[in-house]
């Protein structure tokens, strides 16, 4: 609608009917402009979002009445991690309920949602996890290491049966045998005899073979091979007919390691 530029009345045709001025005709760059104007006007007037909806649009979902908290855009599409695998595969059947809370994607790659949150969370348990089992098994490695070394240190030999070098000297225990001995204390010596040297010499006749030296002494001498004692024995042997001869004798007594003792094992006196 034009107005009069004299009187200011509006005007319907060439002529102003309140003052009869002329009315100047628009040009195409003015009536462009108004056009323009007119545009500007209704894009900055607010819009009213319609009701909550969805619909498809090229992999994007306008999803009207949300929109993303970074930028505000309003297009996003649903996306699925390799932690949503890992949770179905893992925790399936219950795991299946992680699908519902997809990753969102808003058109200017910003992530959103539920499942930004939840795959957060899973990432930092994962971590902990991680750290956990490394710090389990760095300590049981250096438990296993602690074992492997033990022998090398405690021992410079091993026995005959395998186990390690126990605390004390095994020439101590050679020579309390032949004192055991020599006092007819055989239920002190038996003790310090293997199992194994145990197995095939009974103790009645150990004993009953053994009184037949009412005397004894020993020297005896630590070998190279702590396992090993070397012996010197001088004996008063009592013959069947009841005379007493001496006797002397020389060898080697070989011990082995059993509950943390040296025990007497093989002899090879002659």
């Amino acid at each position: 609608m034009a107005f009069c530029t004299s009187c200011g009345s509006a005007v319907t045709g060439k002529f102003c009917a309140a003052c009869g001025s002329a009315v100047a005709s628009e040009t195409p760059a003015e009536v462009a402009s108004a056009e323009t104007r007119q545009i500007v006007i209704q894009e900055r007037q607010p819009k009213t979002p319609p009701p909550y909806r969805e619909q498809s649009l090229a992999n994007l979902t306008i999803r009207t009445g949300e929109s993303c908290p970074y930028c505000s855009s309003t297009l996003y599409s649903k996306h699925y991690t390799f932690w949503h695998v890992i949770v179905c595969v893992l925790g399936f059947p219950i795991g299946l309920l992680v699908l519902l809370a997809p990753v969102k994607r808003c058109e200017n790659y910003h992530s959103y949602g539920v499942g930004t949150w939840i795959i957060g969370w899973l990432q930092v348990a994962t971590i902990l996890v991680a750290i956990t089992i490394g710090i389990i098994a760095w300590s049981l490695s250096s438990k296993m290491r602690a074992g492997n070394q033990q022998p090398s240190l405690a021992t410079s030999g091993v026995g005959d049966s395998g186990t390690t070098q126990p605390q004390g000297n095994a020439v101590d225990v050679v020579r309390e045998y032949y004192a055991d001995w020599n006092r007819a204390d055989y239920s002190s010596m038996y003790p310090l005899l293997s199992s194994a040297f145990q197995s095939t010499h009974p103790y009645s006749d150990y004993a009953k073979a053994h009184a037949y030296v009412p005397e004894i002494s020993v020297d005896a001498e630590q070998t190279a091979d702590p396992s090993v004692v070397s012996v010197h024995i001088v004996s008063s042997d009592r013959d069947s007919n009841g005379s007493i001869s001496k006797n002397t004798l020389n060898g080697t007594w070989s011990l082995v390691s059993e509950n943390g003792s040296w025990k007497l094992d093989s002899e090879d006196v002659r």
